[in-house]
């Protein structure tokens, strides 16, 4: 699942990946990720070298868990 178009989603077959590039401030993970994350009705599992994704799709409802191995806090991210 990539997001919507209109009212439609927009996805890739399964086991397919995207890349997607630009460079820095982009709109990259406001454009794709965030979004599609937070529209998402069903469980789903996001990645990012950076918060932005988690703090752009915060509003999603139910628990949310980061995982950053280069901190010493991990756990639910209440309050992101």
């Amino acid at each position: 699942m990539l997001g919507r178009a209109g009212q439609r989603w927009v996805a890739t077959q399964l086991r397919e990946s995207i890349l997607v590039l630009g460079p820095t401030q982009s709109a990259k993970a406001t454009s794709l990720p965030a979004p599609a994350l937070r529209d998402w009705p069903r469980s789903a599992l996001g990645t990012s070298v950076t918060r932005d994704v988690v703090e752009l799709s915060s509003a999603r409802p139910g628990p949310w868990w980061v995982f950053d191995p280069t901190s010493n806090e991990c756990g639910h991210a209440a309050g992101v």
